[in-house]
């Protein structure tokens, strides 16, 4: 494992005898690039609520590292940290959150939680993303039928009709998409 940037862990290809492979089937794994979030470890958050209720005898009231700047600043921070990480495409999200969450890391780093995962040439979109480009869809959608209704309507009619012509119930609610039509 290893904290990295983002391209470049996408980039990676490791292939037999660490040659860099020509094909997809030369390839043996690939960087994979996961969202960690870790959760403060409960002694952090203990020692924090022991100096907020005014114990200063504690380690952390007579520091000047970080630990004193989230009592400082615990307003403004969730308890979550979220870091990217480098792992090989063999490794499942199942698989970095055991390592994360073994006994001898959880006291020192907290709980872990492996949200997300990318490896290149896989797209993963949500079902938020698909619902969203689907509402969109459908409003561009009659806007243009609208506009097109709206314009065929007005060819079709005589200018003076325009004005004393009551239309349907369905075309005044057409009419309200079109982009001709002015209030």
């Amino acid at each position: 494992m290893a904290i990295g940037d983002y391209d470049e862990c996408l980039d990676i290809a490791v292939g037999k005898k660490d040659e860099i492979p020509q094909t997809p089937e030369q390839t043996i794994f690939t960087g994979k690039y996961c969202l960690i979030e870790l959760n403060r470890p409960e002694t952090i958050n203990k020692a924090i609520a022991e100096y907020e209720s005014g114990n200063t005898d504690i380690p952390i009231a007579k520091t000047k590292t970080f630990l004193n700047m989230f009592v400082r600043y615990k307003h403004l921070t969730n308890n979550t940290m979220k870091i990217g990480l480098c792992v090989p495409s063999k490794c499942s999200r199942e698989d970095i959150k055991n390592i994360m969450n073994s006994e001898s890391l959880r006291k020192h780093i907290g709980r872990v939680n492996v949200p997300y995962c990318e490896i290149k040439g896989e797209s993963q979109v949500s079902t938020y993303q698909i619902i969203l480009l689907i509402i969109l869809a459908i409003i561009v959608s009659c806007l243009i039928l609208g506009t097109f209704m709206d314009a065929f309507h007005r060819l079709k009619t005589d200018p003076q009709d325009l004005k004393r012509e009551t239309p349907s119930y369905f075309c005044q609610i057409v009419q309200k998409f079109s982009f001709m039509v002015t209030p």
